[in-house]
């Protein structure tokens, strides 16, 4: 959810640009990567929630090779 301003959000394999404004949110499928970046100087505040099973701690960190690296 993004609180303030704006980001951009990314989804593999296809990277095509969301921009996601404030009073909007989104839902990321699990396993699927991602990445959000603001791309305008004004700050942006968002909301996360990450829902995973007791004991994981698997957080992909890829998607920044995938969509092109913001």
């Amino acid at each position: 959810m993004v609180k303030a301003g704006e980001v951009v959000l990314e989804r593999s394999p296809a990277c095509v640009p969301i921009t996601v404004t404030a009073g909007q949110g989104f839902f990321n499928p699990g396993g699927m990567p991602h990445i959000a970046h603001n791309d305008s100087t004004a700050p942006a505040e968002i909301y996360v929630t990450y829902t995973v099973p007791a004991g994981t701690t698997n957080l992909r960190l890829d998607a920044d090779q995938q969509c092109g690296g913001k």
